[in-house]
């Protein structure tokens, strides 16, 4: 009800210039009706979960992990250097974050889990899980390679000068 009067206050005042005594009413109720939680620092763009239950953001070299309806923290993990990128997997289980040429990999349902992966040859330029939860593509700066990492077996397999944008 607040969104249609809003949207009909703006267009009214696109096509008048100026805001009625009605219009202001509808807009300052809908302002002083919201719920806004409190500012939470980010180095990187929040990044909600697959299942849509958890938020993620970083704040330096800190990683945040929250319920989003209560905005209660559940993890907090630090990593070695600043955060990057985030990057949950399909299943909500992981969180990869990439620092530099290192990846992190953490675990929600163990807080004291954490596998690194290191990438010698040139920076790290973006991480996507696979589908399976279970691998992670990782695109080397300049496109030059990726690195595909089998978790379960900590195997990896690689594939040279790949064409088009993954990421």
């Amino acid at each position: 009800w607040y969104q249609r009067r809003v949207r009909e206050a703006v267009v009214s005042t696109q096509s008048t210039g100026s805001f009625n005594t009605l219009q202001h009413y509808y807009i300052t109720n809908l302002i002083e009706d919201m719920n806004f939680s409190k500012k939470f620092k980010s180095s990187v763009a929040p990044l909600f979960s697959q299942c849509g239950k958890l938020v993620a953001n970083a704040n330096g070299s800190k990683v945040l992990v929250r319920d989003v309806s209560t905005l209660q923290l559940l993890q907090m993990w630090v990593c070695y250097d600043t955060v990057r990128e985030i990057a949950w997997s399909p299943d909500s289980a992981y969180l990869a974050t990439v620092s530099g040429s290192k990846i992190q990999l953490w675990s929600m349902s163990d807080s004291v889990w954490m596998s690194c992966i290191s990438e010698s040859e040139g920076g790290v330029e973006g991480v996507m899980w696979s589908p399976d939860s279970r691998h992670l593509l990782v695109l080397h700066q300049y496109s030059t390679f990726i690195t595909i990492w089998a978790l379960e077996f900590a195997t990896q397999m690689f594939i040279k000068n790949p064409k088009g944008s993954l990421f």
